[in-house]
């Protein structure tokens, strides 16, 4: 009950701001940092809806934002006090019909990481259970991994050759796979 009042609350709070056109890195800093979800600001815990939001369009479908991430609220963890749920991401894709793979082994992800060209995983930021979590979108490029949203004041996508050295195994908490 209470959670479909803030939902509508935002859609409408969040219909006066602009959409995004392009892909979305620096949720502290960009346009959509202003959007509304659960009882926080995308700032500080918009990090799921981003990455469904960017890997969606890696994927190249047209993806209307504000729809997006009203329809990921009722998978929010404490309103938002603890942002997206890991697996909240799996029933969004699944409700929408989106073929996905999960990963909750990081060995599994690992070796998918190789074969598959869009992702979004969640990793703690330090320490597992004492830091906050994080999902970014990336994709895999010929001879590098290209991240979205990596960091809360990211200008643009980040390329690295080594995915794994931004989520290690300890640091892991889920993945995705889109097809």
């Amino acid at each position: 009950m209470i959670g479909r009042f803030i939902s509508k609350h935002n859609i409408s709070r969040n219909t006066e701001l602009p959409l995004p056109d392009d892909f979305i890195n620096g949720q502290g800093s960009c346009a959509v940092s202003r959007y509304c979800f659960g009882l926080f600001r995308m700032a500080y815990n918009g990090c799921g809806a981003i990455a469904v939001y960017n890997a969606l369009k890696l994927c190249g479908e047209t993806v209307d934002f504000r729809e997006t991430a009203s329809k990921l609220e009722k998978y929010l963890v404490l309103f938002g006090t603890f942002g997206l749920s890991p697996d909240g991401i799996g029933k969004y894709l699944s409700s929408t019909g989106r073929e996905f793979r999960k990963f909750t082994d990081y060995n599994d992800f690992a070796e998918n990481v190789k074969h598959g060209r869009v992702f979004i995983i969640c990793y703690w930021t330090k320490e597992p259970w004492r830091s906050t979590s994080h999902f970014i979108a990336f994709e895999r490029k010929h001879d590098c991994y290209v991240l979205y949203n990596l960091y809360n004041n990211s200008t643009g996508p980040v390329r690295t050759k080594d995915i794994f050295s931004i989520c290690t195994k300890r640091r892991y908490i889920r993945g995705y796979m889109l097809e």
